[in-house]
């Protein structure tokens, strides 16, 4: 798509959710996330936020949503341990800052900031970079804080499940909670400079200390001076390609941004038999979103307009001023009761049959949000 801007200045940021066999209930919390994220993100560019500030706080949003496999959200590994990803990148300087199988921290995207703003090192692992959480002035959660009750019922709920014996009404939510190992992203442009940045909890029951694409430059995510790019789907897949640089390369060889998208994931799916999504933004002010699943939620707000969508033939426009007057209360989700209760929440689920834990924490989760 072709920015409408008659010059290519303006900010605007790109955000997207993961792709996959997302059930209806959750598609609806994760659209809805997606647009506050971008909206929270884009009214920081407004505010004279750098691309690099506004991509931290968009992704920001996102971690703190346990529906998304990012920050509280995140799968367990193999351990039942929380073990995220992280990177952000400054095109401009074609720098990055990565952390991973980090574990105990509210926000590993800002984790990563730090480490982009302070070190010479791209990447900081493990419990070198969980050292760094009081340097970066940031909580730290004790041990157990960060898991989700939704990411406890997929590590916990399912090892004992056969298919066969649950419930049609269940079945959808059964497959979204199994397929965790999506990337969430965000490209942002402050009119002078891209960003990218990715957040992840990796797959569902990976490997304790296992490394994942959400870690890499140019796997998940890219930027440059005229490029940024991201990417979720099946993360294995996507590092043995570097894919997202490979998507820049095609760009810069003149491809445009939608055929340098759609080429490389039509074929990555083919491949891999795996689903991938994306954003692409290029700084002449073209964009585009793809995605080889059924469902993928995506944000775009430029020139006082939010795009946004769920599904390829579906693309939603609405004025930015008037879906912010709506959205004046949006803060840090990890203000909420729901975060502070999911030791409680995870005790209770232990008790109950897979569906009626399902419908336990949708009920707990929108009660506390009304």
């Amino acid at each position: 798509m072709q920015c409408q801007c008659k010059s290519y200045d303006t900010p605007c940021i790109l955000v997207h959710g993961d792709v996959g066999n997302i059930c209806d209930a959750h598609i609806i919390e994760k659209m809805t996330s997606c647009k506050n994220a971008a909206s929270t993100g884009y009214a920081s560019l407004l505010s004279g936020a750098s691309s690099v500030q506004a991509v931290e706080i968009a992704l920001w949003w996102l971690e703190c949503d346990e529906f998304f496999n990012c920050g509280y959200g995140s799968v367990l590994n193999d351990i039942g341990d929380v073990q995220m990803d992280a990177c952000i990148i400054d095109g401009l300087k074609l720098e990055c800052g990565s952390v991973a199988a980090i574990s105990d921290v509210e926000h590993p995207i800002s984790l990563a900031r730090y480490v982009l703003d302070n070190f010479p090192n791209s990447i900081i692992v493990g419990e070198g970079a969980r050292k760094l959480i009081d340097y970066a002035k940031l909580n730290q959660l004790s041990q157990g804080n960060m898991i989700a009750p939704m990411a406890y019922l997929a590590y916990d709920k399912l090892k004992e499940i056969d298919s066969s014996d649950i419930n049609l009404d269940v079945e959808q939510p059964l497959g979204t909670l199994k397929n965790g190992g999506n990337t969430v992203g965000c490209i942002a442009y402050d009119g002078y400079a891209i960003a990218s940045g990715v957040t992840s909890g990796g797959l569902n029951k990976k490997l304790m200390g296992s490394v994942g694409d959400s870690s890499m430059f140019g796997y998940s995510t890219y930027a440059d001076r005229d490029i940024g790019c991201s990417l979720t789907g099946h993360g294995e897949s996507i590092m043995k390609l570097g894919l997202s640089r490979t998507i820049a390369i095609n760009i810069e060889e003149g491809c445009s941004p939608q055929k340098a998208l759609r080429k490389n994931l039509d074929y990555m799916s083919t491949r891999y038999n795996h689903t991938f999504g994306g954003i692409v933004f290029k700084r002449s002010g073209e964009w585009d979103v793809y995605f080889t699943s059924y469902k993928m939620p995506y944000a775009v707000i430029m020139n006082d307009c939010v795009t946004f969508g769920i599904t390829l033939d579906e693309r939603n426009v609405e004025k930015y001023t008037e879906y912010r007057k709506g959205s004046e209360r949006i803060s840090c989700n990890c203000s909420y009761p729901f975060v502070n209760s999911c030791i409680l929440q995870r005790n209770i689920i232990q008790t109950l049959s897979f569906d009626r834990a399902l419908l336990f924490l949708f009920h707990s989760r929108f009660s506390l949000l009304s």
